[in-house]
């Protein structure tokens, strides 16, 4: 089974140092970007760096970056970083083996680094394999070093450019060869950076420029703290290289189709104060809030016999509303404001508690992770008509053992609402559900789902007003996991 990730990137480079050539960045700031990023990747930590003697050298640790272990991280100098953070969502959980999947990867033939977030279905390997007979491509399962393998054989049988060409033709065979799934960064042992994005741009990287230094970041979180203005921001197209060194940028399209984001980026992985595309995450859930409520408010037409809504009948039981933390609450609170419906944070998330219930192995972790997780209030929702709002249902663990919490406490009624449709297929680009049996949606009918969980009822975003969003603010998405219409499979 391939090791699917969804992972975090951050790189700086510094510019312009013909003024200045000993200037070099501190890893402070890599560690801060990384940081940020966290929510992307809790497994391990991974730098690499041109050290004294102008090698490629890595360093990495297991675990979260401790903002106050500084014992554990490494002071390094170097005029161009590359961090990565590692979530692997299949394959052991041994120190041994998270550390030997760590990024960056190092090619020893060719002495770059290479960084990747996102997945590459094995049909598209099986066919890289049977076109170039490479078979070292057979003996791994992580997708970033089959890559690497790749490069390394492509740059090997390019006799025909300089260095610079070399790559950039090398690049552009991965591009054309490999569709989906990926934003990688390349480091050269000239300390250069070269980022690509696949041609349907499925993974989210972004390049902040400034007047002496570059950054490159999965999410424009990982700028927190840096003062930029917003045209200092690139965010890079699917199909497109772009070139970073010491003196220019370089952009090089390789195709043109229309992009396909992620839309579950969107509605989970990224940070709700990320941008993308002059488009803020939080805003861009909001909205699909709003399309929720207009959902509720309609009269069902399957149901003609009855004169009201279920957004009505709320507004008259005087409901409460309340989104599950983190990333539910943004949904909740839009619900409530377009509803005039009271919102109370009656879930509340334990302080200091940083795993995410949907990243981790197995239903035992999850499970055990929600009771460490979450806590209640019961003086708010005893008695009361309560609507719970979570971004998504996957496997619906975490909204099980919520709700058996939440009755412990006595509400008159318990609704729930997704703020997403319901997920029926596997991601086969790397958001951890691959497997379509652990997919509640697929497993149950909707309409018994509510019985199963033990609401009184339960409310999907339609698909319909999720595309409806998406091409208004975001552009054209990948949706493969609510319709099983892949791209290219």
């Amino acid at each position: 089974m391939v090791i699917q990730t969804e992972c975090g990137i951050f790189a700086t480079l510094i510019k312009n140092r013909s003024k200045n050539e000993n200037e070099t960045i501190d890893s402070n700031i890599i560690y801060q970007g990384l940081r940020q990023l966290q929510h992307r990747g809790r497994d391990c930590y991974g730098i690499t760096y041109i050290n004294s003697e102008n090698n490629l050298e890595k360093f990495c640790l297991e675990g979260v970056i401790d903002n106050n272990n500084n014992n554990n991280k490494l002071t390094i100098k170097s005029t161009s970083l590359v961090g990565h953070l590692r979530y692997a969502t299949s394959g052991k959980k041994d120190k041994e083996t998270i550390l030997k999947g760590c990024q960056p990867f190092i090619s020893t033939k060719w002495q770059y680094s290479i960084a990747h977030n996102g997945n590459i279905p094995s049909n598209v390997w099986n066919h890289i394999i049977k076109k170039y007979e490479i078979e070292d491509l057979n003996h791994t399962e992580s997708d970033t070093k089959k890559l690497m393998i790749l490069i390394d054989f492509l740059l090997e049988s390019d006799n025909n450019n300089d260095n610079n060409n070399k790559w950039k033709s090398v690049l552009t065979r991965i591009i054309n060869e490999i569709p989906y799934a990926y934003s990688l960064i390349i480091q050269t042992l000239e300390g250069d950076l070269w980022i690509i994005k696949d041609k349907y741009g499925v993974r989210p990287i972004t390049i902040l420029e400034l007047e002496n230094i570059y950054y490159v970041a999965s999410e424009t979180v990982a700028f927190e703290g840096i003062d930029y203005q917003e045209n200092n921001l690139y965010q890079v197209k699917p199909g497109e290289i772009v070139y970073l060194n010491k003196n220019k940028r370089e952009h090089y399209q390789i195709t043109n189709i229309d992009k396909k984001q992620c839309v579950f980026e969107y509605i989970y992985f990224m940070r709700g104060d990320s941008v993308v595309d002059n488009t803020i995450v939080n805003d861009f859930r909001k909205q699909l809030g709003q399309k929720i409520v207009k959902q509720l408010l309609d009269k069902p037409e399957s149901e003609s016999d009855l004169n009201f809504s279920i957004g009505q009948s709320w507004i008259d039981k005087k409901a409460i509303i309340c989104g599950v933390p983190k990333s539910g609450i943004i949904y909740g609170e839009s619900i409530s404001d377009e509803l005039g419906l009271e919102y109370q944070q009656f879930i509340k998330r334990r302080n200091n508690y940083g795993l995410r219930t949907f990243i981790l192995e197995n239903d035992e972790k999850r499970i055990a992770s929600c009771k460490e997780k979450y806590e209640i209030d019961g003086n708010i929702i005893k008695n009361k008509v309560i609507i719970v709002v979570d971004d998504s249902i996957v496997r619906g663990n975490t909204i099980k053992y919520l709700i058996k919490y939440l009755q412990q406490h006595q509400p008159k009624e318990i609704h729930l609402i997704s703020g997403c449709p319901p997920i029926k297929y596997p991601c086969h680009y790397g958001v951890d559900f691959p497997d379509i049996e652990e997919l509640i949606a697929n497993k149950i009918p909707i309409k018994e789902l509510s019985n199963k969980l033990g609401v009184e009822s339960l409310h999907y975003l339609d698909l319909n007003n999720l595309i409806e969003v998406s091409n208004d603010t975001i552009g054209s998405v990948c949706n493969s996991c609510f319709t099983g219409n892949y791209l290219e499979m």
